[in-house]
Protein backbone atom coordinates (compact mmCIF):
# COMPACT_ATOMS: atom_id res chain seq x y z
CA UNK A 1 0.00 0.00 0.00
CA UNK A 2 1.54 3.31 -1.12
CA UNK A 3 0.50 6.36 0.96
CA UNK A 4 0.31 9.20 -1.57
CA UNK A 5 -0.68 12.02 0.76
CA UNK A 6 2.72 12.02 2.47
CA UNK A 7 4.24 13.28 -0.81
CA UNK A 8 2.10 16.44 -0.94
CA UNK A 9 3.71 19.87 -0.60
CA UNK A 10 2.69 23.52 -1.06
CA UNK A 11 2.69 23.30 -4.86
CA UNK A 12 1.16 19.83 -5.17
CA UNK A 13 -2.45 18.67 -5.15
CA UNK A 14 -4.43 15.51 -5.86
CA UNK A 15 -7.04 15.89 -8.60
CA UNK A 16 -9.34 13.39 -6.88
CA UNK A 17 -9.27 14.97 -3.39
CA UNK A 18 -10.70 18.49 -2.95
CA UNK A 19 -9.15 18.64 0.52
CA UNK A 20 -5.79 19.09 -1.24
CA UNK A 21 -6.92 21.67 -3.81
CA UNK A 22 -5.35 25.11 -3.53
CA UNK A 23 -7.71 27.80 -2.29
CA UNK A 24 -7.73 29.83 -5.52
CA UNK A 25 -8.61 26.79 -7.60
CA UNK A 26 -11.27 25.56 -5.19
CA UNK A 27 -12.86 29.02 -4.76
CA UNK A 28 -12.93 29.54 -8.52
CA UNK A 29 -14.87 26.34 -9.10
CA UNK A 30 -17.17 26.49 -6.07
CA UNK A 31 -18.14 30.14 -6.61
CA UNK A 32 -19.20 29.30 -10.18
CA UNK A 33 -21.18 26.19 -9.28
CA UNK A 34 -24.56 27.64 -10.51
CA UNK A 35 -23.05 28.32 -13.97
CA UNK A 36 -21.55 24.83 -14.11
CA UNK A 37 -24.89 23.23 -13.21
CA UNK A 38 -26.74 25.22 -15.92
CA UNK A 39 -24.10 24.35 -18.52
CA UNK A 40 -24.27 20.65 -17.59
CA UNK A 41 -28.08 20.66 -17.77
CA UNK A 42 -28.11 21.97 -21.36
CA UNK A 43 -25.28 19.64 -22.41
CA UNK A 44 -27.20 16.68 -21.01
CA UNK A 45 -30.37 17.85 -22.77
CA UNK A 46 -28.54 18.10 -26.11
CA UNK A 47 -26.91 14.71 -25.61
CA UNK A 48 -30.23 13.03 -24.86
CA UNK A 49 -31.76 14.54 -28.02
CA UNK A 50 -29.01 13.08 -30.16
CA UNK A 51 -29.28 9.70 -28.46
CA UNK A 52 -33.03 9.68 -29.02
CA UNK A 53 -32.47 10.47 -32.69
CA UNK A 54 -30.09 7.50 -32.97
CA UNK A 55 -32.81 5.26 -31.63
CA UNK A 56 -35.30 6.67 -34.18
CA UNK A 57 -37.40 8.10 -31.38
CA UNK A 58 -39.64 10.97 -32.59
CA UNK A 59 -37.86 14.22 -31.69
CA UNK A 60 -37.92 17.82 -32.81
CA UNK A 61 -34.95 17.68 -35.18
CA UNK A 62 -34.69 21.46 -35.19
CA UNK A 63 -33.49 21.18 -31.60
CA UNK A 64 -30.65 18.82 -32.50
CA UNK A 65 -28.47 21.83 -33.30
CA UNK A 66 -29.47 23.68 -30.16
CA UNK A 67 -26.51 25.56 -28.74
CA UNK A 68 -25.61 25.92 -25.10
CA UNK A 69 -26.40 29.48 -23.98
CA UNK A 70 -23.87 29.10 -21.16
CA UNK A 71 -21.02 27.94 -23.38
CA UNK A 72 -19.15 31.28 -23.59
CA UNK A 73 -19.25 31.82 -19.82
CA UNK A 74 -18.21 28.22 -19.23
CA UNK A 75 -15.29 28.52 -21.65
CA UNK A 76 -14.14 31.72 -19.90
CA UNK A 77 -14.31 29.92 -16.56
CA UNK A 78 -12.36 26.99 -17.98
CA UNK A 79 -9.59 29.35 -19.13
CA UNK A 80 -9.33 30.69 -15.58
CA UNK A 81 -9.11 27.14 -14.20
CA UNK A 82 -6.38 26.30 -16.73
CA UNK A 83 -4.43 29.37 -15.61
CA UNK A 84 -4.56 28.15 -12.00
CA UNK A 85 -3.70 24.57 -12.94
CA UNK A 86 -0.55 25.62 -14.80
CA UNK A 87 0.82 26.99 -11.52
CA UNK A 88 0.52 23.60 -9.85
CA UNK A 89 2.13 20.16 -9.67
CA UNK A 90 0.43 16.79 -9.48
CA UNK A 91 1.69 13.35 -8.54
CA UNK A 92 2.08 11.12 -11.58
CA UNK A 93 2.66 7.37 -11.94
CA UNK A 94 4.88 6.13 -14.77
CA UNK A 95 4.70 2.40 -15.56
CA UNK A 96 7.86 0.72 -16.82
CA UNK A 97 10.28 -2.18 -16.39
CA UNK A 98 13.78 -1.48 -15.02
CA UNK A 99 17.08 -3.09 -14.07
CA UNK A 100 18.58 -2.36 -10.63
CA UNK A 101 21.15 -0.06 -12.24
CA UNK A 102 18.45 1.88 -14.07
CA UNK A 103 16.55 2.36 -10.82
CA UNK A 104 19.64 3.87 -9.22
CA UNK A 105 20.22 6.17 -12.21
CA UNK A 106 16.61 7.37 -12.40
CA UNK A 107 16.55 8.11 -8.67
CA UNK A 108 19.60 10.32 -9.22
CA UNK A 109 18.79 11.97 -12.58
CA UNK A 110 15.00 11.73 -12.89
CA UNK A 111 12.95 10.46 -15.83
CA UNK A 112 14.14 11.50 -19.28
CA UNK A 113 11.84 12.16 -22.25
CA UNK A 114 11.68 9.74 -25.15
CA UNK A 115 14.15 10.24 -28.00
CA UNK A 116 16.30 8.16 -30.32
CA UNK A 117 19.39 9.28 -28.42
CA UNK A 118 17.95 8.15 -25.09
CA UNK A 119 16.93 4.82 -26.61
CA UNK A 120 20.53 4.32 -27.79
CA UNK A 121 21.90 5.40 -24.41
CA UNK A 122 19.71 2.88 -22.63
CA UNK A 123 21.04 0.08 -24.84
CA UNK A 124 24.63 1.24 -24.28
CA UNK A 125 24.09 1.25 -20.50
CA UNK A 126 22.82 -2.35 -20.69
CA UNK A 127 26.09 -3.19 -22.43
CA UNK A 128 28.18 -1.34 -19.83
CA UNK A 129 26.30 -3.10 -17.01
CA UNK A 130 27.19 -6.46 -18.54
CA UNK A 131 23.65 -7.54 -19.45
CA UNK A 132 24.03 -7.71 -23.25
CA UNK A 133 26.72 -8.13 -25.88
CA UNK A 134 27.94 -5.48 -28.32
CA UNK A 135 25.99 -7.21 -31.10
CA UNK A 136 22.80 -7.18 -29.01
CA UNK A 137 23.34 -3.51 -28.20
CA UNK A 138 23.64 -2.66 -31.89
CA UNK A 139 20.57 -4.81 -32.63
CA UNK A 140 18.45 -2.86 -30.13
CA UNK A 141 19.66 0.46 -31.52
CA UNK A 142 19.01 -0.55 -35.13
CA UNK A 143 15.42 -1.57 -34.33
CA UNK A 144 14.49 1.35 -32.05
CA UNK A 145 11.15 2.53 -33.45
CA UNK A 146 12.18 6.17 -32.99
CA UNK A 147 14.58 5.68 -35.93
CA UNK A 148 11.50 6.01 -38.12
CA UNK A 149 10.28 9.51 -39.05
CA UNK A 150 6.75 8.09 -38.93
CA UNK A 151 7.11 7.72 -35.14
CA UNK A 152 8.10 11.34 -34.51
CA UNK A 153 4.87 11.99 -32.61
CA UNK A 154 6.31 9.85 -29.78
CA UNK A 155 9.33 12.12 -29.26
CA UNK A 156 9.83 14.27 -26.17
CA UNK A 157 7.19 12.61 -24.00
CA UNK A 158 6.91 10.92 -20.61
CA UNK A 159 3.50 9.39 -19.92
CA UNK A 160 1.80 9.33 -16.52
CA UNK A 161 -1.40 8.25 -14.82
CA UNK A 162 -2.66 10.49 -12.02
CA UNK A 163 -5.49 10.61 -9.51
CA UNK A 164 -7.07 7.50 -8.04
CA UNK A 165 -5.89 5.03 -10.67
CA UNK A 166 -4.91 1.38 -10.60
CA UNK A 167 -1.12 1.19 -10.92
CA UNK A 168 -0.94 -2.57 -10.34
CA UNK A 169 -0.10 -5.24 -12.90
CA UNK A 170 -3.85 -6.04 -12.98
CA UNK A 171 -4.34 -2.84 -15.00
CA UNK A 172 -4.54 -4.24 -18.53
CA UNK A 173 -3.25 -1.07 -20.20
CA UNK A 174 -0.33 -0.53 -17.85
CA UNK A 175 0.56 -4.23 -17.78
CA UNK A 176 1.59 -3.91 -21.43
CA UNK A 177 4.35 -1.62 -20.12
CA UNK A 178 5.14 -3.76 -17.07
CA UNK A 179 5.40 -7.09 -18.84
CA UNK A 180 8.08 -6.28 -21.45
CA UNK A 181 11.31 -4.33 -21.07
CA UNK A 182 11.87 -1.06 -22.89
CA UNK A 183 8.37 0.26 -23.40
CA UNK A 184 7.25 0.83 -26.97
CA UNK A 185 10.53 2.38 -28.12
CA UNK A 186 12.60 -0.79 -27.52
CA UNK A 187 10.03 -3.57 -27.03
CA UNK A 188 8.21 -2.97 -30.32
CA UNK A 189 11.41 -3.45 -32.30
CA UNK A 190 12.48 -6.76 -30.72
CA UNK A 191 9.11 -8.26 -29.82
CA UNK A 192 9.04 -12.06 -29.97
CA UNK A 193 12.83 -12.42 -29.90
CA UNK A 194 15.06 -14.29 -27.40
CA UNK A 195 16.68 -10.92 -26.65
CA UNK A 196 13.43 -9.50 -25.26
CA UNK A 197 13.05 -12.57 -23.03
CA UNK A 198 16.59 -11.98 -21.82
CA UNK A 199 15.87 -8.34 -20.99
CA UNK A 200 12.64 -9.29 -19.19
CA UNK A 201 14.60 -11.73 -17.04
CA UNK A 202 17.03 -9.06 -15.78
CA UNK A 203 14.40 -6.35 -15.13
CA UNK A 204 11.40 -5.87 -12.83
CA UNK A 205 7.99 -4.18 -13.23
CA UNK A 206 8.21 -0.77 -11.55
CA UNK A 207 6.17 2.38 -11.12
CA UNK A 208 8.04 5.66 -10.98
CA UNK A 209 6.16 8.09 -8.72
CA UNK A 210 6.95 11.62 -9.85
CA UNK A 211 6.19 15.30 -9.44
CA UNK A 212 4.67 16.51 -12.72
CA UNK A 213 4.47 20.27 -13.24
CA UNK A 214 1.29 21.00 -15.17
CA UNK A 215 2.98 23.77 -17.15
CA UNK A 216 5.02 21.00 -18.86
CA UNK A 217 1.86 19.18 -20.02
CA UNK A 218 0.39 19.96 -23.51
CA UNK A 219 -2.30 22.62 -23.41
CA UNK A 220 -4.95 20.30 -24.84
CA UNK A 221 -4.44 17.98 -21.84
CA UNK A 222 -4.74 20.89 -19.42
CA UNK A 223 -7.95 21.85 -21.22
CA UNK A 224 -9.31 18.31 -20.74
CA UNK A 225 -8.28 18.25 -17.08
CA UNK A 226 -9.88 21.65 -16.41
CA UNK A 227 -13.18 20.51 -17.95
CA UNK A 228 -13.06 17.24 -15.99
CA UNK A 229 -12.59 19.10 -12.70
CA UNK A 230 -15.38 21.56 -13.52
CA UNK A 231 -17.90 18.89 -14.48
CA UNK A 232 -17.02 16.14 -12.00
CA UNK A 233 -15.95 17.96 -8.85
CA UNK A 234 -19.50 18.10 -7.50
CA UNK A 235 -20.03 14.35 -7.77
CA UNK A 236 -19.97 12.12 -4.72
CA UNK A 237 -17.41 9.88 -6.39
CA UNK A 238 -14.83 12.59 -7.08
CA UNK A 239 -12.39 10.30 -5.27
CA UNK A 240 -12.52 8.08 -8.37
CA UNK A 241 -11.27 10.75 -10.78
CA UNK A 242 -8.17 9.71 -12.71
CA UNK A 243 -6.31 11.27 -15.62
CA UNK A 244 -3.72 10.24 -18.23
CA UNK A 245 -1.26 12.72 -19.71
CA UNK A 246 2.32 13.22 -20.80
CA UNK A 247 4.93 15.78 -19.82
CA UNK A 248 7.26 17.44 -22.31
CA UNK A 249 9.84 18.33 -19.68
CA UNK A 250 13.35 17.08 -20.53
CA UNK A 251 13.65 15.56 -17.06
CA UNK A 252 11.04 14.82 -14.40
CA UNK A 253 12.03 14.80 -10.69
CA UNK A 254 10.93 11.60 -9.04
CA UNK A 255 9.57 10.85 -5.58
CA UNK A 256 10.18 7.12 -5.45
CA UNK A 257 10.37 3.95 -7.51
CA UNK A 258 8.34 0.98 -6.33
CA UNK A 259 8.14 -2.63 -7.47
CA UNK A 260 4.58 -3.49 -8.48
CA UNK A 261 2.45 -6.61 -8.67
CA UNK A 262 -1.26 -7.38 -8.86
CA UNK A 263 -1.73 -6.40 -5.20
CA UNK A 264 -0.18 -2.89 -5.43
CA UNK A 265 -2.56 -0.14 -4.34
CA UNK A 266 -2.53 3.60 -3.69
CA UNK A 267 -3.59 4.85 -0.27
CA UNK A 268 -5.20 8.23 0.42
CA UNK A 269 -5.41 9.33 4.06
CA UNK A 270 -8.30 11.73 4.74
Amino acid sequence: MIDITKYLNNETFLINDKNTWHKDLLDLIESNRPLIRKYKYVETYNFNLHEAAKECTPVDYKNLDRTNNYNDDFESLKECVKFELKKLTIIGYHATRLTNEEITKIKKDGLITSSKENCYKRAENLLLDGYITKEECNYIKSLCILNSPFESDRLGQIWFESGNCDISTKNIGLNNLYKDYGGETIRNGIEGTPLLKKLNAISKPCNVISYVKLNTVPIYSIDTLAKKLLLESDKRNISKISFEMYSESEAIPIIDIIFVNKHTKLKFIK
